[in-house]
């Protein structure tokens, strides 16, 4: 159950970030974002899709139902417990509550703040 549970977790890890970091790249090459996670500030306001999608993979990062990174890090708990590894299990929920943490603030910010320019995001039309 727990090498299922890893690769369901890791296809799924795998799927999100390259999501995440694709949406990132599309900003920066349309010059919206810089080096600084606050020019993700206010993205809704700008580009309300952009601050969607990222939102879902943030939130499918850090684990939160119903996405796919929840179903793969509840697979991987059950795993550790049926074996008797509560203290692995403790160690994933600790380290799951700090990462909820880290993806929540990100989210906040997409949300709340203000943007630091009104520029818009519109899909890359080629990767050249």
């Amino acid at each position: 159950m727990g090498g299922a549970g890893a690769l369901i977790y890791l296809l799924a890890y795998l799927f999100m970030n390259l999501g995440a970091f694709g949406l990132v790249v599309m900003m920066r090459r349309q010059g919206i974002l810089g080096d600084d996670i606050k020019d993700l500030g206010g993205l809704v306001k700008r580009s309300p899709m952009a601050a969607v999608v990222m939102a879902v993979f943030l939130l499918s990062l850090g684990g939160i139902p119903p996405t796919a990174g929840f179903v793969g890090k509840l697979v991987i708990f059950m795993a550790a417990i049926d074996a008797r590894l509560y203290w692995l299990a403790l160690i994933m929920v600790l380290n799951t509550a700090i990462a909820i943490y880290y993806y929540f603030r990100i989210v906040v910010s997409m949300w709340m703040d203000e943007p630091r320019d009104e520029s818009r995001t519109r899909p890359a039309r080629s990767w050249s």
